[in-house]
C-alpha cells in the first residue's frame, strides 16, 4: 500500500522565536506608557490599551489586574533601569567631580532618550501616592538610593576639599532639580544640542552649584 504523501510529508519546523522580540507583558507596558504620555493617566482606559496592543481585555487583565498597577509596573521598572543605567557612573574611579559631571551627562542624554517613560513615571506619582500608597513607596525607595548615592559622592568631594558645599543633601536635591528638568523644556529642533545642554548642565551643577574648580583636560 502506498503511503499518502501528507503521512511522507516532514512537518515544518516553527520559526525561532526572536529574542530581541518583545514578551506581551513589555508590549502592553510599551503601549500604556505611549498612551499614558500622550494622554494622562486617566484619559486612558484599559479597553484603549487591550487595543493597541492587538489583545482581548481579558488577556490584559491577565497580566495587570488593573491600570494601578500597570501603572505601577511602568514606573517601578523606567526607575529601575533608569538607575541601573546611572551607577556605575558613581561607582567608577575617579575624582568625585568627574564622576558627577559624567552621571549627570549620561543622566541628562537617558531622560531625553526615554522622555515617555520618564514622563508618565514623573508626572504619575502623585496618582501612585493618593491609589496605591504601597507602590508609590517602592518606587520612592529605587528615587531615594540614587539619591542617597549621589550624596555620598557628594560628602566624599567636600571632605576632600573638591567641593565647598555647605548641606550635602540639599546640594543633592539641587543638582536633581537640574537634570530632572531637562525634558521640561527642551526641544529636538532647538539652537541646541542635547549633547550641548548634558554638558552645559554637568558644568553648571559640578563648578557653580558644588564649587569645584574647573578640571585640565587632558
Amino acid at each position: 500500500m502506498r503511503a499518502s504523501a501528507a503521512a511522507g510529508r516532514r512537518p515544518m519546523s516553527e520559526p525561532a522565536a526572536d529574542p530581541a522580540a518583545p514578551t506581551r507583558r513589555e508590549a502592553i507596558i510599551r503601549a500604556a506608557t505611549d498612551l499614558f504620555a500622550e494622554q494622562g493617566y486617566h484619559a486612558v482606559g484599559m479597553r484603549a490599551i487591550a487595543d493597541a496592543v492587538g489583545i482581548r481585555g481579558s488577556s490584559l487583565y491577565h497580566h495587570f489586574a488593573s491600570k494601578i498597577d500597570l501603572l505601577y509596573a511602568i514606573s517601578l521598572d523606567s526607575t529601575g533601569a533608569f538607575i541601573a543605567s546611572q551607577l556605575p557612573n558613581l561607582e567608577a574611579g575617579g575624582p568625585p567631580a568627574e564622576r558627577l559631571e559624567r552621571l549627570m551627562r549620561d543622566h541628562v542624554r537617558y531622560f531625553h532618550e526615554h522622555r515617555r517613560e520618564e514622563a508618565v513615571g514623573l508626572r504619575e506619582l502623585e496618582i501612585l501616592r493618593l491609589h496605591a500608597p504601597e507602590h508609590h513607596a517602592d518606587v520612592q525607595e529605587k528615587r531615594r538610593a540614587y539619591q542617597h548615592a549621589i550624596q555620598a559622592v557628594i560628602e566624599e568631594g567636600t571632605r576632600t576639599g573638591e567641593f565647598s558645599v555647605e548641606d550635602p543633601q540639599l546640594a543633592t536635591l539641587a543638582l536633581l532639580g537640574l537634570v530632572n528638568s531637562v525634558n521640561d523644556w527642551f526641544r529636538d529642533d532647538g539652537p541646541r544640542t542635547i549633547d550641548d545642554v548634558a554638558d552645559a548642565y554637568a558644568r553648571i551643577g559640578v563648578r557653580r552649584l558644588l564649587g569645584a574648580a574647573p578640571r585640565e583636560r587632558a
